[in-house]
This record gives C-alpha cells, structure tokens and sequence, in this order.
C-alpha cells in the first residue's frame, strides 16, 4: 500500500466515497470492521499521510465520548440497571449494556476512518488536482472549492501550511467583526442568547481561517464567487461543526436541538452571499460532507435534510429583509422563517427516511419530531435571528469595502 499516494486524485477520490458507500450500505458489523480497518491501513500507508491521519484522528476525541456514551448510555426502568439517581420526585435509571456499548465503538470507528482517510486524501494529493477531480465528478466548480477547503479543516494546521497550493496560513476571508456584540444579559434569556451568539460565532470565525481569497475558479464573476465560496464553506464547516453538540440518544431529550444554531447559520449564509441560493449551496455541500466523512445514516440521502432546510432560508430572503426594519415586525418574521427552517428540515429527514422503503406509518411516528424541530427552529430564529442578519450584512459591506470591484456594485 505504500505507492498509494502515487495513484491519480480521481482514484483516491473514488477510493473515499466507495468507502464511504461501504460502511452505510453493509450490515454485517464485522465487513464493516473489515472497511474500517481497510481505511485505517490506506490512511497511514505512508508518513505524510500517518501524520494527517492520526492528527485528525486526536482531533475527534470529544466526538468519540459523545458518540460512544450516546449510544452506550440508556434511561428507563431495567431489571439489570447497574445506576439510579433520585430527583426528588422520581428515580431515574441508567444503565450501560454491552452490546449498545460495542455498537457506539463501532459507530465512532466508522466516522474516524471516513475522517482519517479524508485526511489522507488531502495530505497525499495536490490541492489543485483534487479540486479538479471532484468538478469533474460532480460538474459543479464551486462545490469542489468548498468541499477541498473544509476537507482540508481535517489535516493538522502544520500539515495544510506544507501543502502545494494550501491557503492555510495565507490570507484569509475576512473575519466576522467584533464590534457590537451583544451585552452579557442579567436573565436567563440574555445569557442564552450571548451563548448562543459567541458559539455561533466561534465557529464562522474557526471555519474562515479554511477559505483564503484564492480560487481556483475563474469567471466573469469571479471575485462575487470568491467570496461567496469562502461564505458557504465556513457556514459548512460551522454546521458540521454541531456534531459535537450531540445529545445522548438514550435520554429524554428532544430531537433537533441544533437547529437552535445549525438555522441561523443557515441564515447567514442566504444573507452574506450573493447567490440566490447560498443557502442552498450550503445545504449542498453539508451534505455531501457528512456523507463524506461518514457521519451519517443514510448515506447520499442525508443530503436532503440539509438541502431542502438551506431552499427553505433562501425562498424566505425577502422576509429577513423584511426583517431589517425592526420592532415587532422583526419577532413576528422570525417566528415564520423558524416554523418553515424547522418544518424544512423535518421533510428533508423524512423524504430520506421514505427513499429508503421505509413505511409512511412510521413517518407518522414520527410527528412529535415534527414539533420538537419547529420549537427548536423557532428558538434559534427568535433569539440570535437579528442579531445573524446584522452580522451577515456587516461581515458582507466590510468585504465590498476592502476589495470593491464593479461585479460588487449594487449588491444592497
């Protein structure tokens, strides 16, 4: 395996989503072990590629407790439970089984193999000609700037500055201003608004460091697009970023909490671009990396509960402008785009879930989902709604202001 990195980007390319394929699409654990220990062998074939792999394997250690102990960790009344703890009015159980224990090892050994052979694939290939190999495999220019820049998040900061054509450690796209944030708040609302402000913002701000000002695409609208695939690819990367965010499944928590952050970065996006369908392309290319990197269920069809949330925010741009003028007005349309984030992103994971031959029965089932990613929609519109906008709308002037070209004009 060790003339690996000699083969041609577009091999590698194929290599990566066949793995990929592979572990959603086999149900024997042990060919899915037999995957994942083909990946890990292909990922440290070589030094170069051991040093990146490994170093964006140490990078996923609070994943790893998210996932293992979500899965492993389980609520409820057991003959065999091995902890309780007593809240007063009700005792509630936990406990640990062997096999759920196994199964989150080998949930997060999955999703670390598809991250360190991306890692591999990134540190062992030429930037230039790994972009051209996944336009030509998906005939979309932009999209492989997007998906090289956050590949490229995987590799170790000292592995990407040695890379042939890396942007990292070069100049960046400009950094989400300061100015204005929000006062810490007395209440409970103001300290769960300022939360979720610098978490959101953190991870724009981390995500930017990816996406210099060059691009390997050229136009007519070349620098309009330069900025705009710097916009998507650090809304992407902000989204994935949510993944440590993961709330044990075995608790009595409501499904779609990250939309309290994953739909305002979504808003964002549709307010910081110039496409009309920014938001759109972030969905796109959320999509393709979480199937990528092996992170989710349902393998390519886990691109729609991405896509179809990210349509929704930019057929609803009017209404954030809207929005802009403040008031009541400004709580009202935030409450509408919430309810339409959320009920986008129920009827992505649903169409999925159908696509697969699921019954509609079980879709049914499904409708206190329906609710919970509604609420959580709502909250994140309501309290970080005008705030994402205000950001949006100054990260994008302070851009026109430092590179002003004609192709800039007449963007407000």
């Amino acid at each position: 395996m060790k003339n690996l990195e000699r083969i041609s980007a577009t091999k590698k390319l194929s290599l990566l989503f066949a793995n990929a394929v592979a572990i959603v699409a086999l149900n024997s654990s042990l060919l899915i072990l037999s995957v994942v220990v083909l990946s890990l062998l292909i990922a440290t074939s070589s030094a170069e590629g051991r040093v990146a792999s490994v170093g964006a394997l140490l990078r996923l250690k609070v994943l790893a407790v998210f996932v293992i102990a979500g899965h492993a960790l389980s609520i409820g009344n057991n003959p065999t439970g091995t902890a309780s703890i007593n809240l007063m009015f009700w005792d509630l159980h936990l406990w640990v089984t062997r096999v759920d224990f196994l199964f989150g090892c080998l949930s997060f050994s999955k999703m670390a193999s598809m991250v360190m052979l991306s890692a591999w694939l990134v540190a062992t290939t030429d930037r230039k000609a790994l972009s051209l190999s996944i336009s030509g495999l998906l005939r979309a220019p932009w999209l492989a700037e997007v998906l090289v820049g956050c590949l490229e998040f995987a590799v170790p900061r000292a592995q990407r500055g040695r890379r042939k054509e890396g942007r990292a450690g070069q100049s960046q796209l400009l950094k989400i201003e300061r100015e204005g944030d929000p006062q810490s708040g007395g209440s409970l609302i103001g300290q769960l608004r300022n939360k979720i402000f610098h978490r959101i913002d953190g991870w724009l701000e981390k995500a930017s460091e990816n996406f210099g000002s060059g691009s390997t695409y050229s136009s007519e609208r070349g620098i309009e697009l330069t900025r705009d695939i710097g916009v998507i690819g650090m809304c992407a990367l902000a989204i994935l970023s949510t993944k440590v965010m993961m709330i044990f499944p075995g608790l009595p928590i409501s499904p779609g909490h990250k939309n309290v952050f994953i739909i305002p970065i979504f808003m964002f996006a549709a307010y910081a671009t110039h496409d009309r369908l920014g938001a759109t392309k972030v969905g796109l290319a959320t999509g393709m990396l979480n199937f990528m990197l092996g992170f989710g269920k349902l393998g390519p069809l886990e691109i729609l509960q991405f896509l179809l949330p990210g349509l929704v925010i930019d057929l609803c741009l009017p209404l954030m402008v809207l929005s802009r003028r403040g008031g009541l007005l400004t709580f009202v349309v935030m409450i509408v785009i919430g309810a339409l984030a959320g009920l986008g992103r129920f009827s992505g994971n649903a169409m999925a879930i159908l696509l697969t031959g699921a019954p509609f029965l079980l879709i049914v089932s499904m409708l206190p989902t329906l609710v919970s990613q509604i609420t959580f929609s709502i909250l994140g519109t309501t309290l970080a709604g005008d705030w994402i906008l205000a950001r949006a709308e100054a990260y994008r002037n302070r851009v026109l202001e430092a590179d002003p070209s004609p192709s800039g004009e007449g963007v407000d």
